[in-house]
């Protein structure tokens, strides 16, 4: 369920039907409750329906350039592991260093971060999130499986070998 919290319009008391509109831009309907007047706020709940809360994700990843956030982290970052060139170029099917996992752990942190800010603005669950995440399609479902597929150690891994490549100049940079 997502939360709205709404004024109570001008001319308006309880007991009357208003039309409010979401962050999204939908419309709703809610009933001003009892013993309300105009200049009052009151709570309503909103079904976090997949199109809806998806296109609400949508919308935050692109308004929010979260794909620019994580690249600005892995190549801030990607400096500090201590790789050597044949490491890199061995791929990442081996150990990596310990040094790693306090990267990964403060990757890991802007990752909930993020993650938390949606929730916060769609005003869902992460179990709502991830249940409506399952049934996207188009570009929301595209940016919701690479969000989520950030979060895996492995992913981590990869983008920071890729990046640490490409400054060291092993890798076409475009």
């Amino acid at each position: 369920m997502a939360l709205l919290d709404v004024v109570v319009p001008p001319g308006v008391g309880s007991g009357e039907t208003i039309e409010i509109t979401d962050e999204g831009g939908r419309q709703h309907h809610a009933t001003v409750p009892e013993g309300l007047r105009e200049g009052d706020t009151f709570r309503v709940e909103l079904e976090a329906e997949c199109g809806t809360l998806m296109d609400a994700f949508e919308t935050w990843f692109e308004r929010e350039k979260i794909d620019d956030q994580i690249e600005e982290f892995i190549i801030r970052n990607a400096q500090h592991l201590d790789v050597t060139n044949a490491e890199l170029e061995g791929g990442t099917d081996g150990e990596q260093s310990h040094n790693w996992w306090p990267i990964y752990e403060i990757y890991q942190e802007t990752f909930e971060a993020l993650l938390q800010q949606f929730l916060d603005s769609a005003g869902c669950s992460a179990e709502e999130f991830l249940a409506a995440a399952k049934d996207a399609s188009g570009i929301a479902e595209m940016y919701t499986k690479w969000f989520l597929s950030l979060s895996s150690y492995e992913m981590f891994v990869e983008c920071m070998m890729d990046e640490e490549k490409r400054q060291r100049g092993m890798v076409d940079g475009s």
